[in-house]
């Protein structure tokens, strides 16, 4: 009888996703942990299925990059776009054949997916709300039954391992930056009260800014008039923001650092303040996070962001699917962060 990925975890007294990680050197685990999980690979004389020599570990393999409930206004913007190319890269590189899909409508996928399934997925979702997480359209019946792995993040109560950034650590470093700045009146500006990934991002920037000494922390999240329908959009429009800017001008005492949800809305938030006579880098200092550097290249002062490594994202997405195809369901579902990095520049300035 073959030996299991299950029992080489079992003697290795780790789980078996760090054993999978471990053997397929996946970054991340621990030198002696690795090296523990080797030896009882080696003792029980376990088969690492290794990738082919000729053309990588997905060689013949046709595998789906799939953006569901997105607008193209999404699709396009830096972040998601680079996680999309590191994926398609990472896939070239491994010998598999790639299908890219924009699915804005779950009623009508494109006929080139429902004549025939590929052999994984990579999904990029909405992450406002819970719709692709509860529905079961027949479609998704289908897409649930592949193996996913999902980039950037995962949809409220969907299928699937996800490879994203630690967006609670995005929100910490902000707070952070703006605290040692000698800000102690802060705020969160959010259009999207409900999308999963800011609020990670704004649970961190409340939890780091309070623990370091914060005198105020507002959260100044609304969804525009209109509100935001699926497929998801880009935030685009100053009118967006200006209520938030509005609202966190208005306050007493009114916050001298704002953290923008992401760079997106960093943009609009520059133009509200400037619409109002207001000076980043001088009357207010900004943080945000993503560093989209084509979205943000025209700003002045320079933006302060975070930068969430959207490109290497994709690749870690690409070796994760690799791990799943040849485990299948013996893995538990995994969600695998990377940590960001803080871009330093003018729009955060020493509180006067």
């Amino acid at each position: 009888m073959s030996v299991t990925l299950k029992q080489v975890a079992a003697v290795s007294n780790v789980s078996v996703s760090t054993a999978s990680r471990a053997l397929s050197g996946h970054p991340g685990i621990s030198g002696p942990t690795v090296d523990r999980i080797r030896e009882a690979a080696n003792q029980l004389n376990y088969k690492v299925r290794r990738p082919d020599a000729a053309g990588g570990s997905l060689k013949g393999a046709e595998i789906g990059i799939i953006c569901l409930r997105m607008d193209r206004s999404l699709t396009s913007l830096p972040t998601v776009s680079a996680a999309i190319e590191g994926a398609e890269t990472s896939l070239a590189k491994e010998g598999a054949r790639t299908l890219f899909v924009t699915v804005p409508e779950l009623e009508s996928p494109p006929s080139v997916l429902t004549n025939r399934l590929p052999d994984g997925l990579i999904l990029a979702g909405a992450l406002q709300g819970d719709e692709i997480g509860r529905s079961r359209h027949p479609f998704l019946e289908q897409l649930r039954r592949l193996p996913t792995v999902w980039l950037l993040g995962r949809p409220a109560a969907a299928w699937g391992d996800v490879v994203g950034s630690n967006d609670y650590e995005v929100g910490a470093m902000a707070a952070r930056a703006l605290l040692e700045a000698g800000h102690k009146q802060l705020a969160f500006i959010n259009p999207k009260p409900d999308h999963l990934l800011f609020r990670r991002r704004e649970d961190g920037f409340r939890a780091e800014a309070r623990r370091a000494g914060a005198e105020t922390v507002l959260s100044i999240c609304e969804s525009p008039a209109g509100g935001w329908e699926l497929p998801l959009q880009a935030p685009a429009g100053v009118r967006v923001v200006e209520t938030l800017i509005d609202r966190a001008i208005a306050a007493n005492p009114r916050p001298t650092g704002l953290f923008a949800a992401a760079d997106s809305v960093a943009v609009l938030v520059y133009r509200a303040l400037a619409k109002r006579g207001l000076k980043v880098g001088q009357d207010i200092s900004i943080v945000s996070g993503n560093n989209d550097t084509s979205l943000i290249a025209g700003l002045h002062p320079s933006l302060t962001t975070c930068d969430v490594g959207a490109y290497e994202i994709g690749q870690l997405a690409v070796r994760q699917l690799a791990m799943r195809l040849r485990h299948g369901t013996e893995l538990a579902e995994v969600e695998i962060l990377t940590n960001p990095t803080l871009i330093r520049n003018a729009s955060v300035a020493e509180c006067r």
